[in-house]
């Protein structure tokens, strides 16, 4: 499986939903291996070619951010084209009609939104106290012992 694909899979046994990604394209420097290192582009044309499972973009109430997660049966989608094509690796809840009608849009505007985020190392979003806003930095300490667990034969 590749990095993310263990990241949501273990996110998913623990009962949770799945992370921003900044959060998947952060944990890449816990790599021990001189693998290429992904991009957003590149995490989202991996999610779609090389998905074992379908993966969705929602928002997320909590974090009040958007999240890839493994698909639950329960959230309405839609499957945005890819280079004109079907395809069956990327949905989107259909309450995220913001993000564009194609795979190619998604990707421009996910990029728009969170490359900023991740050239300053800002890769864990946490709820500030009044539970309004949310405040990005760097992994909790936490969140760095469950990346090394997930990613260490990576």
């Amino acid at each position: 499986m590749n990095y993310w694909q263990i990241l949501l899979h273990k996110q998913k046994l623990r009962g949770k939903s799945g992370f921003t990604i900044p959060f998947i394209i952060g944990c890449q420097r816990f790599f021990t291996n001189n693998v290429d290192k992904q991009n957003i582009e590149q995490l989202l044309v991996s999610i779609l070619s090389n998905s074992k499972f379908t993966i969705t973009l929602r928002y997320c109430i909590d974090i009040k951010e958007i999240i890839l997660e493994i698909s639950n049966p329960m959230t309405p989608v839609y499957f945005p084209k890819y280079n004109g094509m079907d395809q069956r690796g990327l949905s989107v809840s259909t309450f995220n009609t913001d993000l564009g009608e194609t795979c190619e849009s998604i990707i421009r505007e996910l990029e728009n939104r969170y490359l900023f985020r991740i050239i300053n190392n800002e890769f864990s979003v946490q709820i500030n106290d009044s539970g309004r806003d949310s405040i990005w930095g760097d992994y909790t300490e936490s969140e760095i012992h469950f990346i090394k667990d997930c990613i260490s034969n990576v």
